[in-house]
């Protein structure tokens, strides 16, 4: 699964920030979310990251370092999980998957199989 993070990407966000900006707050189909092992930070069509699931949530459910109004997070669902395993990030990070977001599209998510 890939997830488009947004524009205030910047190669100088820690690791934490960039999991933080990366698991939450996603409108997904959860059963579908779950079926993911991966979900992969994408950034200007380059992978940054990539996560090991290990379950979704319903949105503001789980604690975040990042302070937000969880209140826009109804109806949203967010990740817990960890950074991959070395082989697979080595297989995935710094890739350009720009081809699976086409121009002019809106939707941050796509489910790879």
């Amino acid at each position: 699964m890939m997830i488009r993070i947004s524009a205030t990407y910047s190669d100088a966000l820690s690791p934490l920030e960039l999991y933080e900006m990366t698991r939450g707050f996603w409108r997904v189909d959860v059963e579908h979310a779950r079926q993911a092992d991966y979900v992969l930070a994408v950034y200007q069509g380059i992978v940054r990251e990539v996560y090991q699931v290990a379950d979704w949530f319903p949105g503001g459910t789980t604690f975040m370092q990042r302070e937000e109004d969880g209140a826009w997070a109804k109806d949203r669902y967010e990740f817990v999980g960890r950074i991959a395993d070395e082989t697979v990030r080595q297989k995935y990070r710094l890739k350009n998957v720009a081809h699976f977001f086409p121009k002019g599209c809106q939707i941050p998510i796509r489910y790879v199989p």
